[in-house]
């Protein structure tokens, strides 16, 4: 099992950049809550509680790509992108329930006309608009560049879940700027429930986008019709190496492809010569299907 120490660069990059998101989110929370406080608004109270969610989440996701770095996840079979794809459905759910709950709160608010809403508060809620605007920004940006180096079913997943943060923070800043110059108590109400609708549909599309993605991996989904055929044709290429074909499992764990083949060789081949071709044969379908994992096991001896 890897120590801080000895896991690689690119790993060490995607945990920093999960890191210093974690650390900023802290902050925001706080600020949040006394914002929420002060102004009443229920946009504000949107990004509340799906920034909580979110965080929550998002320590799951940074502890669980922690455990993948350092090989604790050696035991599961077919490595860990099952377990990935688990992390990134907890993101997505979390982000449905919040959204959910969010437009039930903001019809209501509709029907009754809604509460005062304070201008201090909302003026205050503006700045800090203002400023998560820039943060999310800022997090996306430092997610976006640590998913640059090598892919991670985790860090995609947060990636897309900052874009949508940082699309619905432009939405937030300018709802709020727009009720504090908004005089007519009406106006502010009905700004403040489309401010958080909006937040709310960001939130929903994204999450049943992550959940039709990730459920279907973690079903053990097999490899689509056109890389079945490549794998095909490769051993079919290869075909003077092998005396029989058996048997072919394919499988994918989130961004992880895994090739599992069965051959059979002719009983006359010294053992040496089997495995030399057995390797070769690896080697053409890694070369068909980049970055797979390929094992090729002997099926069986026969003349």
């Amino acid at each position: 099992m890897a120590s801080s120490a000895n896991i690689g660069p690119n790993a060490r990059a995607r945990e920093k950049a999960i890191r210093f998101a974690i650390i900023v989110d802290s902050v925001m929370l706080t600020a949040l809550v006394l914002t929420a406080l002060a102004s009443g608004s229920l946009t504000i109270l949107a990004e509340l509680v799906r920034g909580s969610l979110m965080f929550t989440l998002e320590l799951i996701a940074y502890l669980t790509m922690c455990r993948v770095h350092r090989g604790r996840f050696h035991a599961f079979d077919y490595g860990s992108g099952k377990v990935e794809q688990v992390a990134n459905i907890g993101i997505a759910g979390g982000m449905l329930i919040g959204g959910v709950w969010i437009v039930l709160s903001a019809l209501s608010n509709a029907v009754s006309g809604g509460e005062f809403l304070s201008s201090f508060g909302l003026a205050l809620a503006a700045v800090f608009a203002a400023v998560n605007l820039y943060v999310n920004a800022l997090a996306w940006y430092e997610v976006s560049k640590a998913a640059r180096l090598e892919r991670s079913v985790i860090l995609e997943a947060q990636l897309r879940a900052r874009w949508a943060k940082a699309l619905t923070s432009v939405v937030v800043f300018v709802v709020l700027t727009l009720a504090v110059l908004a005089r007519d108590r009406l106006v502010v109400t009905w700004l403040d429930v489309i401010g958080a609708l909006v937040v709310a549909y960001y939130m929903i599309s994204v999450s049943l986008d992550m959940l039709r993605e990730s459920l279907i991996d973690v079903l053990d989904r097999s490899l689509d019709e056109e890389a079945q055929l490549k794998i095909i044709q490769a051993l079919v290429d290869v075909a003077d190496d092998y005396d029989h074909y058996d048997a072919l499992r394919t499988r994918r764990a989130g961004n992880q492809v895994f090739i599992d083949v069965a051959l059979g060789f002719d009983d006359a081949l010294a053992l040496g010569e089997v495995d030399k071709r057995r390797r070769r044969i690896e080697e053409r379908l890694k070369d068909c299907v980049s970055g797979a994992d390929v094992v090729v096991r002997v099926a069986g001896l026969r003349g």
